[in-house]
């Protein structure tokens, strides 16, 4: 079996400019100049994402992105991405966990979409590994996909979910510091998951 090994440098300093960026708060006095493919649609208004604090039907129970079973945890964000059409889906951030130097995001996606049994995954999470970024709004910090010795970014490869059911993702970042508690969780085009919470 091949060995991988990972590429650690994958933070990006972010710009500081004179105009908020979309889906960051205007009373900041500093903002972030955000990849292209992280920036939401014109008109498109933040989603609410209060953290869910109650039992939620259909939680993945099972990592079916990678084989690693799924702790059962309620979600820490949950929105609709693309909400009022008949391509939604439900997106859930399961946790943010430090893994040594690394960090996984664990995302849940359950598609909507009427009139199609399976869809792309990344209908709904953009295309290519920069539509999914961690940012500190603090450090003004941008962390991108780590890749591995083959240039292979540490994500699922492009596959379909079936309409309906709850499938889990995987995604590998290069973890910050240890003073850092919380990050925001960009999602191609869609507002940002604001104040995720960094886990052991």
């Amino acid at each position: 079996m091949r060995a991988r090994t990972w590429t650690a440098v994958a933070v990006l300093p972010l710009a500081l400019t004179a105009c908020s960026a979309a889906g960051i708060d205007r009373a900041t006095p500093s903002a972030i100049d955000p990849a292209p493919t992280s920036a939401p649609a014109p008109g498109r208004e933040p989603a609410d994402r209060p953290p869910t604090t109650g039992p939620s039907a259909g939680s993945p129970a099972a990592d079916s992105s990678d084989g690693r079973p799924g702790d059962g945890a309620e979600p820490v964000a949950r929105a609709t991405f693309k909400a009022g059409t008949a391509g939604s889906a439900e997106i859930a951030v399961i946790a943010l966990r430090r893994r040594g130097r690394l960090l996984d995001l664990v995302l849940s996606i359950t598609a909507r979409s009427q009139g199609a049994g399976y869809v792309s995954a990344q209908e709904f999470t953009g295309a290519g590994p920069s539509a999914i970024t961690l940012v500190d709004n603090v450090r003004l910090k941008r962390y991108l996909i780590v890749r591995d010795s083959d240039n292979r970014p540490l994500q699922p490869p492009n596959w379909i979910v079936k309409t309906g059911e709850p499938s889990v993702r995987t995604y590998t970042f290069p973890a910050p510091g240890p003073e850092v508690t919380a990050l925001d969780v960009s999602i191609g085009s869609e507002p940002p998951f604001r104040d995720v919470p960094v886990t052991p």
